[in-house]
């Protein structure tokens, strides 16, 4: 009976919103998105609504650049979290960084280590080799 239940939720869970974008973070602490390739603005409009909806965080983009497979290589970004932390950054989508924003709550104005609002190159990616 668990099983059969489990299996329900991961079949249509999607649909009721039930699983979780793996590239959005939000909780007390944080809020993160990372932008890729494969995303899209059906996809960013949903992300656009949650966030606005959770948090009062207001995104919005421009100039979407696509390649001929169809997949997201550039971006001009805005946010607004609506406590005196915005910007607008024109991402470049590639496999060397994640890029996005991240506002994390708990972060004080001045620390090096995690600053409280950062938008653009997040981190870079580990090298995918492919044989």
């Amino acid at each position: 009976m668990k099983h059969t239940i489990l299996l329900v939720i991961l079949l249509i869970g999607p649909a009721f919103g039930f699983a979780k974008d793996k590239n959005l973070i939000i909780n007390d602490d944080k809020v993160q998105l990372i932008i890729t390739e494969d995303m899209n603005e059906g996809r960013l409009k949903k992300i656009q609504k949650e966030l606005l909806e959770t948090k009062n965080i207001k995104i919005s983009w421009s100039g979407i650049i696509v390649n001929s497979h169809n997949r997201m290589k550039k971006i001009t970004f805005e946010v607004d979290c609506q406590d005196g932390y915005s910007g607008k950054e024109v991402l470049i989508i590639n496999d060397l960084h994640e890029v996005g924003f991240v506002r994390n709550y708990s972060a004080k104005p001045g620390d090096s280590a995690e600053p409280p609002f950062k938008l653009g190159q997040l981190e870079e990616k580990a090298p995918n080799f492919k044989l």
